[in-house]
């Protein structure tokens, strides 16, 4: 997504370990995209062969009893990730 971008580009990585999660945030500067039911359809061209990275993180958030959100606001694109531990 930044590299779509003029300007100063940067990706912002915080992994914040809690008492009984683990949570995952990376926030990016983006073009806008439109977020529904929270997943993203790829602007890539060939479409069948792309758009499957947030799909294979929320399902493997999900087999550990996790979750994923993305949401997209005022330029910039940020996906949460959390990991429940000791369950």
């Amino acid at each position: 997504a930044c590299s779509k971008l003029e300007g100063k580009k940067s990706i912002d990585i915080k992994s914040d370990l809690r008492k009984s999660a683990w949570v995952l945030t990376v926030i990016n500067p983006s073009v806008p995209v439109k977020v529904k039911k929270n997943h993203v359809e790829t602007t890539k061209e060939e479409k069948e062969y792309h758009g499957f990275g947030l799909s294979n993180i929320e399902r493997t958030a999900e087999r550990y009893e996790g979750n994923m959100r993305v949401n997209y606001e005022n330029g910039f694109f940020k996906s949460q990730v959390t990991f429940f531990l000791g369950q």
